[in-house]
């Protein structure tokens, strides 16, 4: 589900699509090379900002070569990578089979490093900031994947009605809905930068791994995301005080000086 904020007579309209590419029985309507190329040409051309790919395949991205990968699905990979040319961010869910790498999808960027800066991956935690039993970990996905709550998520069933769901794919749309945020935020941020202040703000404190392990960037990546923390200034200004220039002139913090 794309989610898209744009700017319009100050008033910011929000759409969201949705672009079905499975049937009722839960497999591809087509072929994966024609099905998602066709959904992502269709979200190039609506505009959307942010992709929430609560899916993918079971392979994990390192099981096989990046030739191997490309002689199945070379129509499709170029398409995720047309998703980056694009501006587009793709938030993908890591995986529920419990293994130490993430899918092939949420990977892309192991092998096409150019989609890196506008790829990320998510990873299921607990509220109390757990590793969860069926999450995927991140693995290489580590520079471009995070954790999210994806435990007991409150969600609407296939029938209308709501339960409390587990999954990856829970954790996923946190992470797109925070991007949506800081699109609105931060109008003048490039999609680059969005994922970089949420990837760069992102907290190590409290996580532990299902079997007990401190805090790796195998498992959980940069860590546990966090929105509050993304949507206020990370640096601290500094001012140049006295001198005609920076080598001569004393540099304080408006921290340090009140």
């Amino acid at each position: 589900t794309p989610l898209y904020s744009s700017a319009a007579s100050d008033v910011y309209k929000r759409q969201i699509y949705s672009y079905d590419i499975f049937n009722n029985s839960g497999t591809f309507q087509g072929a994966y090379n024609t099905t998602i190329p066709s959904a992502i040409s269709k979200a190039i051309t609506a505009g959307v900002k942010v992709i929430n790919n609560s899916w993918g395949t079971t392979t994990a991205i390192n099981a096989r070569s990046k030739s191997s990968w490309e002689s199945s699905y070379s129509t499709s990979i170029t398409s995720y990578e047309s998703l980056a040319t694009n501006n587009i961010i793709s938030v993908w869910a890591a995986g529920n089979q419990g293994a130490t790498q993430v899918s092939f999808e949420a990977g892309i960027p192991h092998y096409w490093t150019s989609t890196a800066d506008h790829w990320i991956a998510v990873v299921a935690i607990d509220t109390n900031g757990k590793e969860t039993s069926y999450t995927n970990r991140c693995g290489v996905a580590a520079a471009w994947c995070i954790s999210a709550p994806g435990h007991a998520i409150y969600s609407v069933e296939d029938d209308g009605t709501y339960t409390n769901m587990n999954g990856t794919s829970q954790a996923a749309p946190h992470v797109a809905g925070a991007i949506a945020i800081l699109i609105e935020t931060f109008p003048n941020l490039t999609a680059k930068q969005i994922v970089s202040r949420l990837l760069d703000t992102a907290s190590t404190s409290g996580l532990t791994g299902y079997y007990g392990e401190s805090y790796s960037e195998a498992i959980f990546g940069v860590g546990k995301m966090d929105l509050d923390k993304a949507t206020k200034p990370i640096a601290v200004l500094g001012l140049s005080v006295a001198g005609t220039n920076t080598s001569n002139s004393t540099s304080y913090t408006l921290n340090s000086t009140k």
